[in-house]
């Protein structure tokens, strides 16, 4: 082969291996699509309003669900989770925002539901962690799985002390039709949708029998005396 054919091949080589190069694009530059957990709205107010005040908490999460991941379980034990699909934001900060403006919407508390510390002491507090949030794809069997624990506390008006007086962990799961990420976020989405109307039956009861316990009194300091 002459000096000039090995010429030409070692230029088309390069070529094709600088082409190829400049065709294979980087995973982390592929698009990521990005979900958020959205229930079907039912405007379902309670009929009655309660002279308490309610704090929610910022819920916490299991450490394998703290971020953007949606995750998902392959086998026993076997959990991982999708690159290209992801939470608009963490699944515990969407349910703490989802879970506050349903407690405002029922409209029960009269003196307030608050998500921060105003200077007013509230009558009671909810904490709450995500213990379970995954597509579960283990040998054709599809679902959706939802698992929540959820604290209220009773807040002592003297003494601030708080009183746990109801605790639950909700699980849900639903099946889904296929392993498809999407299927996994629509029945999410009824998820936290039933889970809502399991938290006013629970909670709309416990807060009726509270306020009927509750000695109202002032939560502010009482005026300096000149």
């Amino acid at each position: 082969m002459s000096a000039m054919m090995k010429a030409k091949y070692i230029i088309t080589a390069g070529l094709i291996l600088f082409i190829s190069g400049c065709m294979t694009i980087p995973r982390e530059q592929l698009v990521i699509k990005r979900f958020a957990i959205e229930p079907p709205v039912y405007h379902n107010p309670a009929d009655t309003t309660l002279n308490l005040s309610l704090k929610v908490t910022l819920f916490d999460a299991s450490e394998i669900y703290k971020g953007d991941r949606i995750i998902y379980q392959s086998g026993a034990g076997e959990m991982n989770y999708y690159y290209y699909h992801r939470w608009i934001a963490p699944p515990e900060k969407m349910l703490y925002e989802i879970f506050t403006s349903n407690m405002l919407e029922w409209g029960l508390f009269h003196n307030g539901v608050f998500q921060h510390d105003i200077g007013i002491i509230p009558t009671h507090e909810v904490q709450g962690k995500l213990t379970n949030l995954y597509a579960q794809n283990i040998r054709g069997k599809y679902s959706a799985v939802f698992h929540y624990n959820l604290m209220v506390f009773a807040v002592s008006p003297d003494t601030f002390q708080k009183t746990l007086i109801f605790q639950k962990e909700y699980k849900i799961t639903r099946e889904r039709k296929n392993d498809n990420v999407f299927s996994f976020i629509q029945e999410t989405n009824i998820i936290t949708a039933e889970w809502i109307n399991q938290l006013k039956d629970d909670l709309l009861p416990l807060f009726i029998a509270e306020a009927e316990l509750y000695n109202p009194v002032s939560v502010f300091p009482p005026p300096e005396e000149y």
